[in-house]
């Protein structure tokens, strides 16, 4: 069964989406993903059938390749696929959810999925995964299969699936009025996936879970992408990219030139907290972030705030002057 399918169940109508902050659309998908999770759960007890049930099987494991050594149908208890939920009321339905008895009815994490889904409707989903590699990734336990994934392929194997391996059709999703938002989504998650690429081959992982400095800033270099929803804001955009891809640049120069010197060690993290550590206090991401900030305001605010209303209101006067000439001739 396709998890992607499933997560777009329960959709909010895109006219609310667009006139939403992203925390009122975080909020709208709390609440709406009960019902969705019962959904999900109807329809796997509906799957009696030992081939619909292993084809569901077949394509959860299919959805989250790579390495994964995932459970076979046996070893899975066939009555927590059957189990229906029944709640006397609303209020029950969110102490449930709030004490998480939801999350080991059906394939997955509850609250992780839920994040995905409701990165998925502001067309963001790499928020999703700041918030889940922060507070829910290191302390997760499945429950379908036991993971031998590190953080480190993790984040690669679903930032990869974001930006390269969804059809632009899975972006909008019928949703015809977001097509051209969505190619510019998609153009900054290619933009972030290259710099990935280019990354990827300096850095070694010293731990089972290693986090790696690009990863950081290619999140914040993600999130601007919510800004960029009208034409209007395209120059605040500019800014703001231009001002994070700084640090990215001076990351990539610190990881080359220690590579270059046998004498260095690479760049290795224990963990999220060691890394944090390493970019804010050793690396001088903090620095980068202020550079790249007052170049930007040296060099974008006075080419694209100041100068263009001087020369428009510069050639506004030759014209006035123009027909005024033109006039008395």
């Amino acid at each position: 069964m396709d998890l992607l399918y499933l997560n777009l169940h329960c959709q909010i109508p895109a006219e609310f989406l667009t006139s939403l902050d992203l925390p009122l659309v975080f909020l709208s998908s709390l609440i709406l993903s009960p019902f969705r999770v019962i959904g999900l759960n109807y329809q796997l007890s509906s799957s009696t059938s030992q081939s619909s049930l292993s084809e569901s099987l077949k394509n959860l494991k299919a959805w989250n390749t790579k390495s994964y050594k995932f459970k076979t149908k046996e070893q899975i208890p066939r009555q927590k696929f059957l189990k229906i939920p029944v709640f006397k009321s609303y209020r029950e339905l969110l102490f449930c959810i709030s004490s998480k008895k939801l999350s080991t009815l059906y394939a997955g994490n509850f609250w992780e999925n839920n994040f995905f889904w409701a990165s998925f409707k502001v067309k963001c989903a790499l928020i999703a995964l700041i918030g889940g590699k922060f507070i829910k990734d290191p302390y997760a336990n499945t429950f379908l299969f036991a993971s031998i994934f590190t953080a480190y392929d993790l984040f690669n194997y679903r930032f990869e699936l974001i930006t390269t391996k969804m059809t632009y059709e899975h972006f909008h999703y019928g949703q015809n009025k977001l097509k051209y938002a969505n190619s510019k989504y998609l153009g900054y998650f290619m933009q972030i996936d290259n710099q990935i690429k280019e990354f990827n081959h300096l850095i070694s992982p010293a731990s089972e879970n290693p986090v790696v400095v690009t990863k950081f800033i290619c999140w914040l270099y993600s999130m601007v992408a919510f800004h960029n929803k009208w034409e209007n804001e395209k120059m605040i955009d500019l800014f703001i990219l231009h001002t994070i891809f700084y640090p990215l640049t001076t990351a990539q120069r610190r990881i080359e030139s220690q590579f270059a010197n046998p004498a260095l060690q690479p760049f290795r993290y224990k963990n999220i907290l060691h890394a944090l550590e390493k970019i804010y206090y050793q690396e001088g991401i903090l620095d980068g972030l202020y550079r790249g900030f007052m170049l930007n305001t040296i060099y974008m605010i006075p080419r694209y705030y100041i100068l263009p209303p001087l020369v428009y209101h510069f050639s506004l006067k030759n014209q006035e002057k123009f027909n005024a000439e033109r006039a008395q001739m």
